[in-house]
């Protein structure tokens, strides 16, 4: 989860949110209803997806319709997908600074992916070509 509260922190997402995902018990009044059914889905689906049981159904049906339960499904599964495949490779995720915005974010991003494409072969226009 390192990797995803690195990348909410960047997009704007407040500590005191990000600290109360870890103890979401004690921190119940910074989420909506909606958000702690939302929350006990991506835990149970992660930690345990057969014990997802008819209470919990109910409680996803009151509050999303089923399309929105499916992309909630496939998001947390996505997730999963990402956290197994850096977990596997052992990346790391960027080290996060105060102050740091957006802005230079992306572009710090945009340069790493430069240096990548140009170590390929790749390079960006029209008439240049990747391999």
């Amino acid at each position: 989860m390192a990797a995803h509260t690195a990348l909410a922190g960047q997009l704007g997402v407040s500590e005191e949110l990000l600290d109360a995902l870890y103890h979401i018990d004690t921190h119940r009044h910074l989420f909506t209803a909606r958000e702690q059914v939302a929350l006990r889905f991506a835990e149970i689906m992660t930690t345990a997806a057969r014990d997802i049981d008819e209470e919990l159904w109910d409680e996803l049906q009151a509050h999303f319709d089923d399309g929105e339960i499916v992309e909630l499904a496939m998001v947390i599964g996505l997730f999963n997908c990402f956290n197994r495949f850096a977990d596997a490779l052992r990346l790391e995720p960027p080290a996060r600074s105060k102050g740091e915005g957006s802005a230079q974010a992306r572009a710090s991003e945009k340069k790493d992916t430069n240096t990548y494409d140009h170590e390929r072969g790749t390079t960006e226009g029209p008439d240049q070509g990747s391999l």
